[in-house]
């Protein structure tokens, strides 16, 4: 989101002395080379820890997009006021965009009316180099589809380097940085997922997997009863899916209640499904059982913010949620 209308002075002041009291750092990193800056630390300046890792993480996703030439191509999509593409700023400015995204600081935005609505994820303004981060939302948002946070920060970036807002509209900005961004995860996506699973479990499987961010490589279904060995039949029992060590594949068990109900069509049951196999992609991308618990839990809020579920059915969901995570 960039510009703010009436509190655009409040920003602005803002924005002036968080400037102020990074104006050190940012004169020695301005006289840097730019090679040895796309290696310097981004300037996360936000005292709460949470938030904080949040945003660094966004910070780094975004950086790996900027590395690639396909991304950098949203720089000529946009223009400044005096008609410069945004590619032509950063040339004046002898940076890269990688480099640029390190110039800028990640200010906390909390209390901000700008950050009022929970479509907001941050704010900032034509040519400032601070960026207020909307904390609630960001970090639901982050937890629940990383890359949409990713494109955010490199959208704000955007109207740090001059551009305006309304035209064009926030959510085509994003769009645009989305599209050109996203593409080796698009192209996964046409590739598509390959689903191993019984003919009765692929329609759900597939209108689950239509839900999340990104999708994972394989899926399968197991059934437990199968399972010659004791031990393993009776842990099989007890879980909705899981993960194999070495394996780029989210199992499903077909006895699960979930993927059952998800099967006969019931709504809430297709968005839990959906939330379950982005906890195992969690495990996939190498989180531990804390990280995947609370990427599920944010995709969970962003389908209850986003008025996907029935409200009342989903906020118990998430309790019952929090007490399984517990009990682990």
């Amino acid at each position: 989101m960039g510009s703010i209308g009436r509190k655009r002075g409040v920003l602005r002041s803002l924005a002036f002395l968080v400037t102020l009291v990074c104006s050190g750092a940012a004169s020695r990193e301005a006289r840097a080379a730019d090679g040895t800056l796309e290696s310097a630390p981004f300037r996360v300046r936000i005292p709460n820890n949470e938030v904080a890792q949040a945003v660094a993480r966004a910070l780094a996703g975004a950086d790996r997009l900027l590395a690639e030439a396909a991304c950098q191509e949203v720089l000529t999509d946009f223009h400044d006021a005096s008609a410069r593409t945004l590619k032509e700023v950063l040339d004046t400015n002898d940076v890269s965009a990688r480099g640029y995204l390190r110039w800028i600081v990640f200010s906390d935005g909390r209390g901000l009316k700008a950050c009022g609505s929970k479509a907001s994820l941050a704010v900032t303004e034509p040519g400032s180099r601070v960026v207020f981060i909307c904390p609630t939302a960001f970090v639901e948002t982050a937890s629940g589809n990383p890359e949409y946070a990713e494109a955010t920060l490199i959208h704000e970036m955007l109207h740090s380097l001059g551009l305006g807002e309304n035209p064009p509209r926030s959510r085509d900005i994003t769009e645009r940085v989305r599209i050109r961004c996203a593409a080796p995860a698009a192209a996964g996506l046409r590739r598509g997922t390959s689903i191993g699973a019984p003919a009765e479990s692929q329609t759900a499987i597939k209108r689950a997997l239509a839900l999340l961010p990104r999708r994972p490589q394989q899926i399968g279904v197991v059934d437990a009863e199968q399972e010659t060995r004791p031990d393993v039949r009776e842990r099989l029992a007890h879980v909705d899916a899981f993960v194999s060590k070495g394996r780029p594949v989210v199992y499903l068990t077909r006895h699960s209640e979930v993927l059952k109900g998800a099967q006969a069509g019931s709504s809430i049951h297709l968005y839990m499904l959906a939330a379950i196999i982005w906890h195992e992609m969690a495990h996939l991308d190498g989180a531990d059982e804390s990280e995947a618990q609370r990427r599920e839990e944010g995709l969970w809020k962003r389908f209850v913010v986003e008025g996907r579920v029935d409200r009342v059915a989903a906020l118990r969901y998430l309790k019952l949620m929090d007490e399984r995570h517990r009990d682990r």
